[in-house]
């Protein structure tokens, strides 16, 4: 049985020669409205219809024979209307361009018949939208669709109930000649006039990322709910409350298991078990389990979680009102609502709330709670939506955002720019004319919303045609141009801008469902996801764009900042090793890279004035590549002694090591061998007699960091040969000494777990 809003499409797609470069991205289109369509909405229907194929296969032309059907030729259906299977998926999968000629209109009309056929079959099958897709680049030349047929085919589309949908393929786009031009702006003159007759719409693809981000994935229902807006406490507007943004997730993919030759649904059921720690043959009944909060290293039982929820009625509450600018714009979070009036008094009263409010610049502050289950309290701001137009489609709505509660707040200080001002060293990083007006011009190389538009671009191309053809012919010319063209939509529009992981996901399955060898596709041949989320090539810039950035710098003195070591004891232990490694290997090739990251003087990141316990082998380069030697080094020897001795156990341990491997390559850089020959006597001395330290030390000499010798720097007083028999005879010495008692089991997991639940 048929549902109450089946939808019924015809997907009209030219497939001519000149499209043949357009087909891999509409192809991909219209392969994923027909999955969206057997995925989420299984009673609707679909057929595709193309023109421009070498054969035909239309009842049109059956019908009517080869002489008086003639005009439809090179028109095939190669999907009747009916659900889509995967024998759809497989007939759109293998569309390719064709050699025949065919005209549009004739390919509209083919596909008018074909759905009044099948309504007028089954009347009572199709009561929701009926929509007849067009698409074309509209270039080629083919019979004038002159007033008569215009109207008598806006006619038959009103009559059969049905919304035009014309997507211009490759429109805004430079055209393939003079001539594909004109005729594109002459057929789409007339596809406009016969949208002015009929229901429809009309959208350039000017490009190959907007001809695969025609049809969204999944249409989630506007279905809404009543609530009372309480005006005090003798005044309530009915009004219905309906979802209007919310994330659309990836799907989750489900636990499967193959069937084997016995059968078997392949399906996997889940189950879980509680054990007794103490007896781990006991499984735990329903009964025996209790939940409670982790609270250190104890769990405060809490019977229900439930006791703890504040559940009044549900309700929409008035509080009050506040100026606009008192509710900024990142103060929203979560979905956003509409809210419109139920009956007609309804919509007159929040029609009169909403002009008020939009009248004085305000908003809304009220308490909401949902119906649904598990929703809580919030506090929300109705932002006044006012109408355009008085049109019974249109009516004036507040939208609501839910508002944080202080909890939800981060405070974040920043300082300002008036620091950098009045001290002579730092007035390069303070604005400077010439820097923000560089920005500015970089602002409006990269505007999204071109301050041309696609009539102008088409005004002038007829134009220049014109003028060769004789003045008289200009204004006529232009006038068609531009009504077909219309104004080019801003880019990144998020009503056009689909998810490129969401689309990439379904065609993915799709093309897994007609072959499990398929493989996942590269993602450098995915161009949406390439225009959304990868950096755009240079070539694809604004003209003039590449010259703005490479002048940045010289305003702008910025530098890449990498990230700093991590500071927890946790991560150290896990990078320890090749961490290690890295800093005794790349030595000097790690300073640069680490000191442009953090020194703000100069790239405007953080000010480095010592060697930082967070970041100690980034912000010592960074002392170093500017000169300040004396003060890396003496703080890069108190953050060893200092991690050394705050170390529980050996865990700061492997750090402390990256950081007197730093300081020994910075010495036979900087000439300063005796310095840290002396140095490591201390630590020496310090730590290789105390037993909780002397794994440090043992770790020293294991790492062969043992005195710089003559031969790797002059002057250090020591031999080579001096040098390699210290590191044997303390390390020996070392390796002889018992090892120390190892800690208690309480380490690290348990004062982990006590910080863990003190959230």
């Amino acid at each position: 049985m048929a549902s109450r809003g089946k939808e019924a499409a015809v997907v009209v797609l030219d497939v001519g020669p000149h499209m043949a470069s357009y087909l891999p991205a509409l192809r991909k289109s219209v392969f994923l409205l027909a999955e969206s369509k057997l995925l989420n909405h299984s009673s609707h229907e679909l057929a595709v219809v193309l023109f421009g194929t070498t054969g035909t296969a239309n009842e049109v032309y059956d019908e009517m024979g080869p002489e008086e059907g003639e005009q439809y030729r090179h028109i095939s259906v190669v999907q009747p209307l009916a659900c889509p299977d995967l024998k759809c998926l497989k007939t759109i999968n293998s569309i390719s361009s064709e050699r025949g000629s065919s005209d549009h209109v004739s390919a509209l009309l083919v596909g008018v018949d074909l759905l009044k056929k099948a309504v007028a079959a089954r009347p009572s099958a199709f009561k929701g939208h009926k929509r007849l897709l067009l698409i074309s680049s509209f270039d080629t030349q083919v019979e004038e669709l002159d007033p008569e047929t215009c109207t008598d085919v806006a006619a038959q589309l009103t009559q059969a109930g049905l919304s035009l949908e014309v997507y211009g393929v490759g429109d805004g786009a430079p055209a393939r000649s003079e001539a594909a031009a004109a005729q594109r702006a002459s057929n789409l003159a007339g596809l406009h006039e016969l949208l002015a007759q009929a229901a429809g719409s009309y959208r350039a693809l000017p490009s190959e990322v907007s001809m695969a981000a025609i049809f969204t994935l999944k249409e989630t229902a506007s279905t809404g709910y009543k609530a009372s807006l309480a005006i005090g406490t003798k005044c309530r507007i009915e009004v219905q409350v309906y979802k209007k943004t919310a994330k659309q997730p990836l799907p989750s993919l489900k636990l499967y298991s193959p069937p084997t030759a016995a059968g078997g649904s392949g399906l996997v059921t889940r189950e879980t078990e509680y054990r007794d720690p103490t007896d781990r043959d006991h499984v735990l009944a329903a009964e025996e389990k209790q939940k409670g909060y982790k609270y250190g290293q104890q769990l405060v039982p809490v019977e229900d979680d439930a006791l703890l929820a504040y559940k009044p009625e549900p309700c929409l509450e008035l509080l009050g009102f506040t100026a606009r600018e008192n509710v900024p714009r990142w103060h929203y979070s979560a979905e956003c609502y509409v809210a419109l009036g139920v009956t007609a008094p309804d919509a007159l009263a929040l029609s009169a709330l909403v002009r008020g409010l939009a009248k004085q610049d305000k908003v809304a502050v009220l308490r909401y709670l949902g119906t649904s289950r598990g929703s809580s309290i919030m506090l929300m701001a109705g932002s006044p939506q006012v109408a355009p137009d008085a049109s019974l489609l249109q009516q004036d709505c507040l939208l609501l955002n839910r508002l944080p509660f202080a909890d939800d707040m981060r405070q974040l200080l920043f300082k300002d720019f008036t620091q950098y001002k009045a001290d002579p060293s730092k007035q390069h990083l303070y604005p400077s004319t010439d820097g923000m007006k560089a920005m500015r011009q970089l602002v409006k190389n990269l505007s999204l919303a071109p301050a041309t538009t696609a009539a102008a671009g088409a005004t002038q191309q007829t134009q220049t045609q014109a003028t060769q053809q004789g003045s008289s012919q200009q204004p006529a010319a232009a006038a068609a141009a531009a009504a077909a063209a219309g104004p080019v939509r801003e880019q990144l529009v998020p009503e056009d801008t689909l998810n490129p992981m969401l689309q990439r996901f379904y065609w993915f399955i799709g093309q897994r469902a007609l072959d499990p060898q398929f493989q996942v596709p590269d993602a450098k041949d995915d161009v949406l996801a390439a225009a959304v989320l990868d950096q755009a090539p240079a070539g694809s810039l604004p003209a003039g764009t590449e010259q703005l950035l490479a002048a940045l710098p010289k305003h702008f003195p910025i530098t890449e900042r990498v990230p700093a070591a991590p500071t927890a004891e946790a991560g150290a232990d896990a990078a320890a090793g090749t961490s290690a490694a890295a800093a005794a290997a790349g030595g000097a090739a790690m300073a640069p890279a680490a000191a442009a990251a953090v020194v703000a003087d100069e790239s405007g990141v953080r000010l480095v004035s010592e060697v930082t316990d967070d970041a100690p082998l980034e912000s010592f380069a960074a002392l170093l590549q500017h000169g300040q030697i004396d003060k890396a080094f003496t703080g890069m020897q108190r953050v060893v002694r200092q991690l050394v001795e705050a170390s529980i156990g050996p865990r700061q341990f492997p750090r402390a090591v990256q950081a007197v491997t730093a300081l020994r390559q910075a010495a036979v850089q900087q000439g300063r061998p005796a310095a840290f020959n002396a140095y490591l006597d201390q630590l020496r001395d310090a730590f290789k007699p105390n037993p909780a330290k002397r794994a440090f030390w043992q770790q020293l000499m294991q790492q062969q960091l043992g005195p710089i010798s003559d031969d790797e720097a002059p002057g250090a007083g020591v031999s080579r040969a001096a040098a390699e028999q210290y590191v044997q005879l303390h390390g020996a010495a070392q390796q002889a000494a018992p090892e120390p008692a190892k800690p208690a089991p309480m380490a690290v997991d348990e004062e982990d777990d006590e910080f863990a639940g003190m959230d």
